[in-house]
């Protein structure tokens, strides 16, 4: 079993980002890394911990190519409430991706101020690989920094 780990901030403008031709292309060059993964290993697991923006469109793309990859989706979950602070709408995305899941890791039941950052710990942990969208925390930055790992940047103009 090998995992791929998506981490990303969600850019301040996401919701403007998300309907121009740079968010497709982004979406393009995210699901050929995933699909190409996802064809090139045995037992494939994404994890994410369901940002919205581009952690949310990984899962997304993951669930669309399970059936022809047999990719397997983990969605770590910060702190309980972490959908109460997205939009209907991304709340709606949200719910229907853990619905469809394969794994749910609950990281801590209340928000704190390293909920993230131990997220992000626990997905470097089980990753054999990393994909860092839009830039990190100077924390969570160490933590794939320190991780050791082969890491892809996807840097996004949000």
């Amino acid at each position: 079993m090998k995992k791929l780990a998506i981490i990303s901030a969600t850019a301040e403008n996401w919701q403007k980002f998300e309907s121009t031709y740079e968010a497709d292309l982004l979406f393009d060059k995210l699901k050929n890394q995933i699909s190409l993964f996802a064809k090139n290993t045995n037992e494939p697991w994404l994890v994410t911990s369901m940002n919205i923006g581009v952690e949310t469109m990984a899962a997304q793309i993951a669930l669309a190519v399970k059936e022809q990859t047999g990719l397997k989706l983990e969605c770590v979950i910060p702190f309980e409430e972490q959908a109460k602070y997205f939009s209907e709408p991304q709340r709606d995305r949200y719910f229907g991706i853990i619905e469809n899941c394969d794994k749910e890791t609950l990281i801590t039941t209340t928000k704190t101020k390293n909920s993230r950052a131990l997220a992000v710990e626990y997905m470097v942990k089980q990753a054999d690989i990393i994909i860092v969208g839009h830039p990190q925390s100077p924390e969570i930055e160490e933590i794939i920094e320190n991780a050791q790992k082969p890491v892809v940047r996807l840097f996004v103009s949000a």
